[in-house]
């Protein structure tokens, strides 16, 4: 595992982005706040606060949506939502969301929610457009949203996260990147409490002590040090 932060960090109290540097994604710092993050191989820098109070956020190639205490935020519009927090699978232009604390699965369709009549049992824990990743006891399933089996991702205790044509699962001591027909990836890292979509190609890895990056480019996968920044600091 290589951790690292970069010359593009300094100046970050001031919250300033490098010119002309690429946006991998948007991050969710500890206090809540939605900012943008630029940079290349773990040469980080972050912008100013784009939302704050946000709940659970997560990114695909094509947009981001952020949960507050009861409403979604897209692009261009918000709309109110079941309160609490909210799990993201994108679909293209689409995204399912699933509101635990209600239960609900719902459409993210051209910026409305849309009620969806699924029920899967056990504690929904990732989605991945209409497949959902399931904890019934200590095991983790993927399923359709009928209920049908589609894999077995074993015994996992942490989070999880569901990629395009991959699964992220967080064990006691280290995260586990499993493709299919693929040795698993693993990477050491303690005490991880959530994951979320940064990018198409990172993942936001956040423990008690920081967030990470996990690049998940094929062949290029790294974890990498996040800014550590506070809500309300430019």
């Amino acid at each position: 595992m290589r951790v690292a932060i970069g010359w593009m960090a300094i100046g970050l109290c001031w919250g300033q982005a490098p010119i002309a540097a690429p946006t991998i994604g948007k991050m969710l710092d500890a206090s809540g706040t939605l900012r943008t993050v630029y940079g290349v191989a773990g040469n980080f820098a972050v912008g100013p606060q784009e939302a704050v109070r946000v709940i659970s956020a997560a990114c695909s190639a094509e947009f981001c949506l952020a949960k507050t205490a009861n409403r979604i935020q897209g692009p261009k519009t918000s709309v109110i939502a079941p309160s609490g927090p909210a799990l993201f699978g994108f679909d293209g232009a689409d995204a399912v969301v699933y509101f635990p604390a209600a239960r609900q699965f719902m459409r993210w369709h051209q910026g409305r929610l849309l009620r969806l009549a699924w029920h899967v049992d056990g504690e929904v824990l990732a989605l991945r457009a209409t497949e959902i990743a399931v904890r019934r006891d200590a095991d983790v399933w993927v399923v359709r949203s009928d209920g049908s089996i589609l894999d077995y991702l074993g015994e996992v205790a942490g989070p999880v996260l569901l990629l395009d044509g991959a699964a992220l699962l967080a064990s006691e001591d280290g995260l586990i990147l499993r493709r299919p027909a693929r040795d698993d990836l693993r990477f050491e890292l303690s005490g991880i409490q959530g994951l979320s979509a940064l990018g198409s190609e990172y993942v936001q890895v956040k423990t008690a002590g920081g967030s990470y990056a996990l690049r998940t480019t094929p062949g290029r996968e790294d974890l990498l040090l996040l800014p550590t920044l506070r809500g309300g600091r430019h």
